[in-house]
């Protein structure tokens, strides 16, 4: 199949520390990619399509990623989308420059409705604020803005309340991805991972108020069999083939995700991507409903 976008993992260094990151301590310690490797990726690249996107760790703290934008869109490459905690953008002229340099969308890490949580997740201090602020810049220099929720024990209950605050901020699209159980939140898998039955109809109740409210929502990591009946709001379908480019053995993981044997008796078997490897690990297989 052709590839349809390009990821580039710039590095992993971050001005946050959340709790739930899915680096560990090992890929965080992995050099980030110089501007040269960088350049030579995109100009390999953009021989294979035109839709980039940059991420990290946290690609806007590096000093040459305006360059790198600016090479970016001088090779061809015509949707340049930018993966943000966005407290960066909380500076206007930084914020317009990415925009004029080619940055066409942007997605924010979103994890809170409010300041308390917010930085209590990030554990940086006037961090949603800072969110917020780049999240309004954003839409005032004429982006496409989406929003991304971890979906994780602390948060949960409070999906409805996070989905209409980014509403609120003008979110041109919704996405929640359940927690994946690697690098930091395997570390704190107690602490951090709900059953996935346990967060269904919160998810479903932002489904409903985002069809209300006419924006799209996408969710990432839950089996067909446990949302069926809204199958055209699982993210997976809607992927395109994508290519990452990384340092080598920087996500430090094996197989993804994983289905159980129980899964070939489901009529969606071939549509659905099954569930996290280590949440089956801890969890097994038990909450999976094959249909018929």
């Amino acid at each position: 199949m052709p590839i349809e976008r390009i990821d580039i993992v710039l590095g992993s260094n971050c001005n946050n520390n959340c709790s739930f990151c899915v680096l560990d301590d090992k890929s965080k310690k992995f050099k980030s990619k110089s501007k040269e490797e960088i350049i030579r990726d995109l100009k390999e690249s953009s021989k294979e399509c035109d839709f980039l996107t940059l991420t990290g760790g946290e690609p806007t703290i590096r000093k040459d990623i305006l360059d790198i934008v600016e090479t970016a869109k001088k090779l061809g490459f015509n949707e340049i989308h930018l993966q943000t905690n966005g407290r960066m953008l909380s500076y206007n002229l930084f914020c317009k420059k990415l925009i004029e340099k080619g940055v066409t969308s942007f997605t924010i890490s979103f994890h809170a409705d409010c300041e308390e949580l917010g930085d209590k997740f990030s554990k940086t201090k006037g961090s949603f604020q800072q969110t917020l602020k780049g999240m309004e810049n954003i839409k005032k220099y004429g982006a496409k803005l989406i929003t991304n929720t971890v979906i994780f024990k602390q948060n949960y209950k409070n999906l409805l309340k996070i989905t209409k605050k980014a509403i609120e901020m003008n979110a041109d699209q919704i996405q929640m991805v359940f927690i994946r159980p690697q690098g930091q939140t395997l570390k704190n898998f107690e602490e951090l991972v709900p059953k996935i039955k346990e967060i269904i109809p919160n998810v479903i109740e932002c489904i409903n108020f985002c069809k209300s409210e006419k924006k799209k929502i996408l969710i990432e990591g839950i089996p067909l069999c446990l949302i069926q009946e809204h199958q055209e709001h699982i993210a997976e379908k809607h992927m395109p083939v994508t290519k990452i480019l990384a340092v080598e053995n920087f996500y430090n993981r094996p197989k993804t995700k994983i289905k159980s044997l129980i899964c070939k008796r489901c009529k969606l078997n071939n549509q659905c991507t099954g569930i996290w490897t280590n949440y089956a690990k801890k969890f097994g297989f038990g909450e999976l409903e094959p249909l018929k």
